[in-house]
């Protein structure tokens, strides 16, 4: 895995991208074919390497990972381009939220999505009751 501090560069992203998603699968924390991870690979996170579709966590490999460019619609002609909602969810979230390096897609049974910035959003963390439509 690459050093904290330094942003992986090409290949290193690849790999990195692999290792978590078959960690994914280890840890039981998948459905089938379903989830996927996404790392911007580009400053202006227009660039991103994705899982592939239909591709199984268990064998997952560097090679396995696509590139996809959120301006090219060449890529998602693909037949093994990624489902259309994490590609657009995914590449929207590195657009807008630059910082965000690494993004997950998950379809668990049961879940609940909190997307919050822990400063800003700190009453929702200290909330003593659940709180819903947040």
């Amino acid at each position: 895995m690459s050093q904290f501090g330094s942003p992986p560069k090409g290949a290193q992203i690849r790999f990195d991208l692999a290792a978590a998603l078959r960690l994914d699968r280890q840890e039981g924390c998948y459905k089938g074919v379903a989830n996927h991870l996404s790392v911007a690979a580009s400053a202006d996170s227009n660039m991103s390497a994705i899982n592939a579709r239909w591709a199984y966590l268990s064998r997952m490999r560097a090679g396995d990972l696509i590139a996809m460019d959120a301006g090219d619609l060449a890529t998602n002609a693909r037949p093994d381009a990624p489902d259309p909602s994490p590609c657009s969810i995914l590449s929207a979230l590195h657009r807008r939220l630059q910082l965000a390096r690494v993004a997950l897609y998950v379809l668990p049974l049961y879940v609940m999505t909190l997307f919050a910035h822990f400063t800003e959003m700190k009453w929702l963390l200290d909330a003593k009751e659940p709180v819903y439509g947040a």
